[in-house]
Formats: structure tokens, C-alpha cells, sequence
């Protein structure tokens, strides 16, 4: 037994640091990747720069103001939980104006996602290929728009959007 612990007891000495050693290099390697600000404003998605409303040749939608805009199918689990997620976070002093585009796949399935979120948030259908005209590759993404429809940016995540959106307002207030 106590060759059994003292086996043990070395190679996690001799292991230890190894595994620090690649965990210091993994770290030095970091640096060499790009920062993930998902899809930013410096032009790194294709619409960033064009007007929503261009893009989709309908402007009934939109109410004129600054907003974050939401893509979901509704069939998509990660949709759902993320728009939950965000409409339990998007309140109060730092509350943002959200739409959700949601894709209209000719199923049920949008009929179930408008009865249980169209009281809680606006949802425009949108039919797929117009979702394809917005070069959105992924359900969520954000899309953050100021009060013309021109994009400011695009993200993965909603904190990352709303975070981009009270930037973005802070500069036109200033101005």
C-alpha cells in the first residue's frame, strides 16, 4: 500500500509541472488569437453599415429608434432560453429595445413561439430567405441598429449587443 502511495505521490510530482508548463504556454499562445467581440463594429460581418430595412424591403416593422434586433427559428432550444434569459436581464435603467426576427419555417412550431413570447416581446416573422439576406449564419445572433436601421454591429451573445448598444448610445448623446 505504501508503494502504491508513494507511486502515486511522484508521479504527481513529475506531472505537476508538466501540466504547468503547457498551461503557462497555452497562455503565451492566447495572446496570438484574435479577441472575440463576437462580430464587431469594425466591418468584420457584411451588414454592418447597411440599413435593415434596405436589406429586407419592408420598413413596417421598424419603429425608428436604436434597438437591438433578435434571429430565432422556433424550433431552436437556444433561442428560446436565450430570449428568456434576455428578457429577465433587460430591464429597468438599462432596458433595450428588442425585436425578434423569427424564421418562418411554415411549421407549428412558430405558432407555439409567438403564443408563448408575443405578449412579452415584439416578433416579426421573416421568411428564410430573407434571414439568408442578412447573412446571419447562426440562431440567436444580435443585431444591434441605431434609430435609421443601419447596422452597428452583430453578435453571438446578448450581453455582448447590449453592452455595444449603451456604448454606441452614450457617443450619440455626447455628440
Amino acid at each position: 500500500m505504501n508503494l502504491l502511495l508513494a507511486c502515486l505521490l511522484i508521479s504527481y510530482l513529475i506531472a505537476l509541472p508538466i501540466f504547468f508548463h503547457s498551461l503557462t504556454r497555452l497562455k503565451a499562445e492566447l495572446i496570438y488569437l484574435p479577441v472575440n467581440e463576437a462580430i464587431n463594429s469594425k466591418g468584420s460581418h457584411p451588414i454592418v453599415g447597411a440599413k435593415t430595412t434596405d436589406i429586407l424591403q419592408n420598413s413596417d416593422w421598424f419603429p425608428q429608434t436604436s434597438m437591438i434586433i433578435m434571429t430565432a427559428a422556433p424550433d431552436c432550444p437556444v433561442c428560446k432560453s436565450e430570449l428568456e434569459e434576455m428578457l429577465s436581464q433587460n430591464h429597468g435603467e438599462y432596458f433595450v429595445p428588442v425585436i425578434v426576427f423569427l424564421i418562418d419555417d411554415h411549421s407549428g412550431a412558430k405558432e407555439q413561439y409567438l403564443q408563448m413570447y408575443s405578449s412579452l416581446v415584439s416578433i416579426v416573422p421573416i421568411e428564410i430567405t430573407d434571414f439568408e439576406k442578412l447573412n446571419i449564419l447562426i440562431t440567436p445572433s444580435y443585431i444591434v441598429v441605431d434609430k435609421t436601421s443601419k447596422v452597428i454591429s452583430v453578435h453571438a451573445h446578448f450581453l455582448e449587443a447590449k453592452k455595444l448598444y449603451w456604448e454606441y448610445i452614450k457617443v450619440q448623446m455626447s455628440r
